[in-house]
């Protein structure tokens, strides 16, 4: 029998290499949507990032290029259906030789692409797919192109791309179908 799933979307934590931890406001945050999964789009960076979530609810995470430098990997994609809807999550730096490439890229023309850049490489990965969640840019966004919803939630730790907030998003697919998404931010603890 169909029902609504609710899933908080995470990306770009980055425990170990641009945050210490967890933010305590990020988890009491994400503990109040009572999601039943909680989707990780790369760059957790450690495997207790994980496991510390999963105190909330089952994880699904994808390999971000942080994991693979951080010595953690998870599967570099997921693909999975609820309520006939399609879902692919994706880092969105495709592979570690695209990651390489793409920085030769950036030190060969100074130029840094966008994050549309990514988000239209991942789409073409993914075509069957209704919804893609990525990572990797964070930079949050919303879109519908070509008929897909591409989610990036942006990041889970404080940058200047986030206003030094921690990002996360509630993802809703109901028994009919029917897809609701919510982006949040909440400041972090302080001390």
């Amino acid at each position: 029998m169909p029902q609504d799933y609710r899933f908080v979307i995470l990306s770009d934590t980055h425990v170990g290499d641009r945050a210490r931890r967890l933010d305590p406001a990020l988890l009491k945050a994400i503990t109040g949507l009572q999601p039943q999964f909680i989707l990780h789009s790369g760059d957790a960076c450690r495997k207790s990032t994980i496991a510390e979530l999963e105190k909330i609810a089952p994880v699904r995470n994808v390999q971000g290029n942080r994991d693979w430098f951080q010595g953690y990997h998870p599967p570099m994609e997921l693909q999975f259906e609820v309520n006939d809807v399609k879902i692919a999550i994706a880092h969105g730096h495709i592979s570690m030789r695209q990651y390489l490439l793409d920085k030769a890229r950036l030190f060969l023309t100074l130029r840094i692409p966008g994050y549309q850049f990514f988000r239209d490489r991942i789409a073409r990965l993914y075509p069957q797919a209704d919804i893609i969640i990525y990572g990797h840019t964070h930079v949050a966004a919303d879109e519908v192109v070509g008929g897909q919803r591409l989610i990036s939630v942006g990041a889970g730790y404080p940058n200047r791309l986030n206003h030094f907030q921690l990002e996360y998003g509630l993802l809703t697919v109901a028994a009919d179908g029917s897809i609701a998404y919510k982006h949040f931010s909440v400041s972090p603890t302080k001390g």
